[in-house]
């Protein structure tokens, strides 16, 4: 008999006065998935999530790979005030990447929760909303960018050294947005229906790409740091596009028709109310970034370069801390569409035992490697002047990568609620990192504390998780279960 009669009959002999059934499951044993996907709502959960997290641990690992490469070549062929220029708009990068990752985080959330449930047209519908999405916020971003460029950059207070350097740089960016959105909403796309091994192979590419055109455009045609810039827009340019064509071609829950182009406005709107505080939450987290930023640029182009080293450092150590988050939000998001919050409380404790034992290692190796790392970057420097950033590098990485666990235990917070719709709550832990983070920089740089500003960013951190973690408390573990799945409930024919 065929699969659609038949349910149709046991809805009607289990339930004769309910309404007629516009969709239907299969037993979640006999759903067809394809190799490309991977479904976190069953089975072992560290098996899944160590699955799932590997490839994007990789992904963020490469593409730091080729942020230090951009640094390297920069400092090697332009000296240290390059490298101090494009580590001092790094946090301005973040604000509108930022806010654009929020939005496509939220759509990623709503495939997941869909695809979770079994919606398979819902997700389709997700897939169209998203690139409409995406479309209309490279052109917003971009624009934005761009003609506020002059007006932040001052406000920051960048030293005059590098203030030509760091904007030629970022304005650059800026104009790639759309390369970025492309890169950032496939790959959101794809690691939502639990394939995390595409988007690695793409950022890969990208990094490889990267590594070449920065020899060619700073090496060979002495670009300066505008070849920086054009070689990360055209490697995720291209990285995009192949992600793109790979999705369309092997992913076939994420491939729409000429019918599903019909915007869904309840689905776009859904991805708004969702992405909106998450991209509004990315943003204020950026700002409190520019408020360290601001802070320390008052203490000169030497404690800049220092910290911008050291941030490479930290940005590498925090990538499988941010490949977690990545992974508690997937995870929430397919256990909240199936119903399964217990499974959500179970991966949030396993989670945290990751970050603690992950926090150690943190340790030890930003100690071990802080030295070597930043004379690599400003190689070309006089040793003097190398050993001066050394001492402002030591001092970030004593005060704030060292704290990098507490990191972990926010994220973790935060991807929960994003995970499992409840975007609100991390918007307003944003708002209260920014306070507290705002507060504490510039009253340690008004009193000339490097390491002070440097502070800031772990009590922020631990302010922050208090509140995240005790609203997680509150909704996952005293308020009631959501019913279990059952394979009668109704979603859509699978692929």
């Amino acid at each position: 008999m065929d699969l659609m009669v038949k349910a149709r009959l046991i809805h009607f002999e289990t339930n004769r006065y309910a309404p007629p059934l516009r969709r239907v499951r299969v037993p979640s044993g006999k759903r067809r998935r394809s190799a490309t996907q991977t479904d976190m709502t069953k089975g072992g959960i560290l098996p899944q999530l160590l699955k799932f997290m590997a490839p994007v641990v990789l992904g963020n690992l490469f593409q730091q790979l080729y942020n230090l490469t951009d640094m390297f070549i920069a400092g090697r062929f332009l000296g240290a005030n390059a490298v101090a220029a494009v580590g001092s708009v790094g946090s301005l990068m973040f604000l509108l990447i930022g806010f654009m990752m929020g939005l496509t985080s939220g759509c990623a959330v709503v495939t997941g929760q869909r695809f979770g449930a079994g919606d398979y047209e819902g997700v389709k519908n997700s897939v169209v909303g998203a690139a409409i999405i995406s479309v209309i916020m490279a052109i917003a971003g971009t624009l934005v960018g761009v003609f506020t460029l002059d007006a932040i950059l001052r406000a920051m207070r960048m030293p005059a050294d590098i203030y030509a350097d760091g904007r030629a740089y970022i304005r650059i960016i800026y104009l790639g947005l759309a390369a970025n959105m492309l890169y950032n909403i496939v790959a959101s796309l794809m690691r939502a229906v639990g394939n995390s091994k595409a988007p690695l192979y793409f950022l890969m590419l990208a990094a490889a790409l990267n590594v070449v055109l920065d020899i060619l455009f700073i090496a060979v045609l002495h670009m300066g740091v505008e070849g920086t810039a054009l070689a990360t827009v055209i490697g995720q340019g291209v990285s995009g596009a192949a992600s793109l064509i790979y999705m369309i071609k092997k992913t076939p829950i994420l491939r729409v028709s000429v019918k599903h182009w019909i915007p869904d406005f309840k689905t776009i709107r859904k991805q708004i109310a969702i992405g909106a505080p998450m991209a509004v939450q990315f943003s204020i987290t950026a700002a409190g970034i520019i408020v360290i930023q601001s802070a320390l640029n008052t203490f000169g182009v030497n404690p800049v370069a220092g910290y911008a080293a050291a941030m490479k450092v930290d940005q590498v150590i925090e990538q499988p801390i941010f490949a977690l988050g990545a992974t508690m939000a997937i995870f929430a998001a397919q256990n909240t569409g199936a119903k399964l919050p217990n499974r959500i409380k179970k991966g949030a404790l396993i989670m945290i035992g990751m970050v603690m034992l992950y926090g150690v290692f943190s340790i030890v190796v930003s100690r071990m490697t802080i030295e070597d790392v930043t004379r690599f970057l400003i190689s070309g420097e006089s040793e003097e002047r190398i050993r001066d950033i050394i001492f402002y590098a030591n001092i970030y990485t004593t005060h704030a990568i060292t704290f990098t666990f507490i990191l972990g235990i926010l994220m973790l917070a935060r991807n929960a609620l994003q995970g499992c719709g409840y975007s609100l709550f991390p918007m307003i832990g944003s708002i209260i990192e920014l306070v507290s983070r705002s507060y504490f920089a510039t009253a340690a740089a008004a009193r000339g504390d490097f390491g002070g500003v440097c502070l800031a960013q772990p009590i922020t951190w631990g302010v922050t998780s208090v509140f995240l973690w005790a609203v997680f408390a509150v909704i996952f573990l005293r308020g009631p279960s959501a019913p279990k799945r059952s394979d009668k409930a109704v979603i859509s024919k699978p692929l």
